[in-house]
């Protein structure tokens, strides 16, 4: 008999579940829901970037998805389910695991929700970890660029210490999303008993076998003396696992609302940049792109001897024993055309599909426009979350298509950034396959991509790319494959479009980038880095 897996994963704006052969990655079917308290904009403020979800939107988003999805399949051949989210996602929670949301005192309470991986509130935390390192003997902060991240776990975990009194006192422990929606499934939420994944602990958190695990306890409190014990609450040793082994198995509460049997075998948490590319088979010399409400761009290689600096994160035998993955992308990549949407469209609703007919029709170069793709900082290379976007070189003449054609080309200037980057250090990129939304709708982005890129870029034929690699992990860890590369290979996504790069804009584009850096250089000035919001009275 066949063997199912089932992937879920937990995007921004929704959680999506698919059901997938085990032997050969076929879809067998898909799931979506929106989560209604987000879609509301309820506990939000994208003017001060802050992003937090509720986590009954989970949980009801979760239940639904798999329930419906097993009415669709043979349920009873289900062997194995995994969960991926956005990274780096967290939450405060009690001794018992349980997050201070769903209790009724912190029920409505920002801070005591998901601190959604683009939330932004902790830029200066994360400053501040940065140059608590910096002045370390040992630098914890060489494998994330030498630049610590808003985006990251303890600078989100500091910003609740230092802002919420409340959340200060009833909080014993914070949780990655990944981790404690499988430590739910599972049964058991103590997170001295819970599986804490890798990947986001080496990734996100610091964490590295090369000072053993987190750092020391002192570097902690040099931070601040709020951080005092923090060590011994989060990511414990012995519970931090490669997300492709077991969690355990799924709880009998959660059998019975899915409707699934109750051996089904629940492997450990992982994050959805990690699981998108084995979806979409990452090896080496192969990058794999993520494109969506942000890009995220992993590539694999052989463990390198030392940090690179500059990449968002590095680490060893996150992705396969044994090879060091590297973490770059852009903080911002379909939010911004997102973005542009929203503003032309303030006066009434505008045509998606005309825009980007007009914008193809912009010769590259013709309108002088250049802007800058930091509208929600910059991941890398050189992690800033103060930095902000930009426009430059308009007119009298410049149109809307021809805006949008220079924020697209902004965008793909900012994933060129990256991976010159990696090949300053001799890192080969032979190939790249991108998936995701913007991968599979938007063929003018790719274009584009490809030609500033100067490398072909293959399409995944997979609409549900993180799921599918969260599935793998549950063959994986369910024991249908020996070892994560096997699985990989047999299970992945199978590449369809191929976007190539035209010769005739390769100088074209090379003049254009050149004009984006030193855009770039000048926001990056103290004349603009410096400049505070103005406050104006009512």
């Amino acid at each position: 008999m066949a063997k199912i897996v089932i992937g879920v994963d937990f995007g921004s704006d929704s959680v999506r579940a698919v059901a997938v052969d085990a032997g050969d990655g076929r879809p067998l079917g898909d799931v979506s829901a929106e989560y209604p308290r987000w879609r509301q904009g309820r506990y939000c403020d994208p003017a001060a970037s802050r992003f937090r979800q509720h986590p009954l939107d989970h949980l009801e988003g979760l239940e639904k998805t798999v329930r419906d999805l097993a009415g669709m399949i043979d349920a009873g051949a289900v062997v194995g389910l995994g969960i991926d989210t956005t990274a780096c996602t967290v939450a405060p929670a009690d001794r018992t695991g349980t997050l201070l949301a769903l209790s009724p005192e912190f029920a409505d309470d920002p801070d005591a929700m998901f601190l959604l991986w683009k939330d932004h509130s902790a830029v200066e935390e994360a400053q501040r970890i940065t140059a608590a390192a910096r002045a370390e003997e040992y630098d914890y902060t060489q494998f994330c660029g030498n630049s610590y991240s808003a985006e990251s776990f303890f600078a989100k975990v500091l910003y609740l210490l230092e802002h919420n009194r409340k959340i200060r006192e009833a909080a014993f422990t914070f949780v990655d999303h990944a981790d404690w929606l499988t430590a739910v499934l599972c049964g058991c939420t103590d997170p001295f008993q819970m599986t804490w994944n890798l990947g986001a602990a080496g990734h996100k958190a610091l964490w590295n076998p090369g000072w053993g695990g987190l750092p020391p306890e002192g570097f902690f409190r040099r931070v601040s003396p709020l951080f005092a014990g923090i060590r011994d609450r989060v990511y414990p040793a012995g519970r931090i696992r490669r997300s492709e082994t077991a969690a355990g198995k799924l709880s009998p509460e959660w059998a019975a609302r899915f409707h699934l049997p109750g051996d089904v075998i629940v492997s450990t948490g992982a994050m959805d940049g990690l699981a998108g590319v084995i979806g979409c088979g990452i090896r080496p010399g192969r990058a794999a792109r993520l494109l969506g409400t942000s890009a995220s761009d992993l590539i694999l290689t052989g463990q390198l001897a030392g940090p690179i600096p500059g990449v968002s994160s590095q680490m060893d035998d996150s992705l396969w024993p044994n090879m060091t993955t590297l973490e770059l992308g852009q903080s911002a990549f379909g939010d911004v055309y997102a973005w542009f949407k929203r503003f032309i469209g303030y006066g009434g609703e505008v045509s998606w599909e005309q825009l980007n007919k007009d914008a193809a029709a912009v010769s590259p170069g013709a309108s002088g426009t250049v802007a800058l793709d930091w509208f929600n900082g910059r991941r890398a290379p050189c992690g800033n979350q103060f930095l902000r976007g930009a426009l430059a070189g308009l007119s009298l003449g410049t149109t809307p298509p021809m805006v949008f054609r220079a924020l697209i080309e902004a965008t793909a200037f900012g994933s060129r950034a990256n991976f010159d980057l990696v090949a300053r250090h001799a890192i080969a990129v032979d190939e790249v396959v991108s998936a995701g939304g913007i991968a599979e709708k938007s063929p003018l982005v790719m274009q584009i991509c490809a030609d500033v890129i100067q490398r072909p870029i293959g399409i995944i034929k997979i609409g549900q790319i993180s799921a599918q690699g969260a599935a793998i992990y549950a063959a994986t860890a369910a024991g249908v494959y020996s070892n994560i590369a096997s699985a990989s290979a047999a299970m992945a996504g199978r590449c369809g479009k191929i976007y190539r790069p035209s010769p005739d804009t390769a100088e074209i584009y090379d003049a254009m980038y050149g004009r984006y850096q030193t855009l770039g250089r000048a926001l990056e000035s103290p004349v603009f880095a410096t400049m505070p919001k103005i406050d104006h009275p009512n």
